[in-house]
């Protein structure tokens, strides 16, 4: 077994839910709900454990540790949040490091264009004199949400495997 069996599970349905619903709250607030995270940190772990036993929480506590390390320089340099960071360790402890990253690079590739297509109608806008141009805070969990969706239903793998 390993992280990659949850692909073949409907438990990965629970995931979908998890950062569906951080989704829908950060594009709301712009905040991610600390409970939401701990709530999808317990369920990955449990999800993994039921999966491949011990091995699953090692998969799971390195895959929630990958995700952590692959947003630390963006929340360092304030492009996402801390509770983007902690859904991210969410879909790490769900998916394992090898497809967490792969989800951060798909979320983040979303996130740029989603900031690009921003500007360009900001611009537009300022040159019809109807805006001033700012930079808007962007909710980096639809990206994430779309990403998780998108890999594990099959639609679309960046690396293979």
């Amino acid at each position: 077994m390993g992280g990659l069996d949850i692909l073949s599970s409907p438990l990965v349905a629970i995931l979908w839910l998890l950062t569906g619903a951080a989704a829908i709250w950060d594009l709301a607030t712009r905040r991610i709900p600390n409970p939401l995270i701990v709530v999808g940190l317990f369920l990955g772990a449990a999800v993994q454990i039921q999966l491949s036993g011990a091995l699953g929480l090692g998969i799971a506590l390195i895959g929630a540790t990958a995700g952590l390390g692959l947003m630390i320089v963006q929340f360092s340099l304030g492009v996402v949040g801390g509770g983007d960071a902690k859904l991210t360790m969410v879909c790490g402890m769900f998916l394992g490091a090898k497809l967490v990253f792969e989800i951060t690079v798909l979320a983040t590739a979303l996130h740029g264009a989603i900031a690009l297509l921003t500007l360009g109608a900001q611009i537009a806008l300022r040159m019809l004199g109807r805006a001033e141009l700012k930079a808007p805070k962007l909710p980096y969990a639809v990206p994430v949400a779309a990403s998780v969706l998108l890999v594990t239903s099959g639609v679309l793998r960046l690396f293979a495997g």
